[in-house]
């Protein structure tokens, strides 16, 4: 199995500043988790410390989370987009505690930058960084907009919900005036009652 230092380093970083995650993963001390991408697996150890350190690929991994490609573009809406498409094979209780580490560990970007920046620089560089977020976020919103009224109204490429449900309505009522009439025609067959 191949091993991504980066990941290990991240994960580590984020952990130095949260107590709270190394103290749950110490009780798990020694177990290992891959993390199975397709192309490249990564094994973690938990140290008696609480943090990750590379593990023994040969050894049978007490936790494997399968994720698939398409997780990776889950990442964007966030972790727990991404635990919805893993599978997860092993020990039960070591994955609630690592899946509630990895949920809720925040980077603290300001502080890191403020170490090497100064604190109002750091403020300032999140501040903007944030900034662009939202307004990528917010072009990234109209452009949707935008190309479902194009396809809606200007292309009619789709067919919008509201004249779907008129056609559905109009077919129902269709239907019942059909039966109608067939009752109506089974009526006027039947010979007159003497």
């Amino acid at each position: 199995m191949l091993f991504d230092p980066a990941f290990l380093l991240a994960c580590n970083h984020l952990l130095r500043d949260a107590e709270w995650a190394r103290q749950r993963l110490r009780v798990h001390a020694g177990r290992t988790a891959r993390f199975d991408l397709g192309l490249l697996a990564i094994d973690l150890h938990v140290t008696d410390e609480g943090f990750f350190a590379p593990a023994d690929s040969e050894a049978e991994p007490d936790l494997v989370v399968e994720l698939p490609p398409a997780a990776f573009g889950q990442v964007v809406s966030g972790w727990d987009a991404v635990a919805r498409t893993a599978h997860l094979r092993g020990n039960v209780e070591f994955a609630e505690v690592l899946g509630f580490v990895l949920r809720n560990l925040r980077w603290d970007v300001e502080e890191d930058l403020s170490r090497l920046t100064g604190d109002i620089a750091a403020h300032r560089i999140v501040q903007a960084g944030e900034a662009l977020r939202l307004a990528v976020l917010d072009s990234t919103q109209r452009l949707a907009d935008n190309v479902t009224e194009y396809a809606l109204h200007e292309a009619a490429l789709v067919v919008p919900k509201q004249a779907v449900a008129d056609f559905c309505h109009e077919v129902d009522e269709l239907r019942d005036a059909c039966e109608r009439l067939e009752a109506r025609l089974r009526r006027l067959e039947r010979p007159p009652a003497r």
